[in-house]
């Protein structure tokens, strides 16, 4: 058994000359993040501690709630059709 990623699998059966069976070749490539993303609730991330008071407090006292629920409602949508 070898375990390999699918882009090395790829590359190896086209370099046989192999047919590369359509279920294996991704939809997109992955992407590439670099830095820190940007928290779409506006937080500072870069102090992950005072973040996250920062969280909780506005949690506890429901200042974001409406933030939190466009958040979790955009959430859904994206993955609702990955079931």
């Amino acid at each position: 058994m070898v375990i390999s990623s699918v882009e090395e699998f790829i590359r190896l059966e086209q370099a046989s000359g192999e047919p590369v069976p359509k279920d294996v070749i991704p939809e997109r490539k992955a992407a590439v993040r670099r830095g820190l993303p940007q928290d779409p609730l506006g937080y500072d991330t870069t102090d992950i501690k005072a973040c996250a008071l920062t969280m909780a407090e506005a949690a506890l006292s429901g200042r974001n709630r409406p933030f939190v629920d466009a958040e979790i409602a955009a959430v859904k949508k994206r993955f609702e059709g990955a079931k």
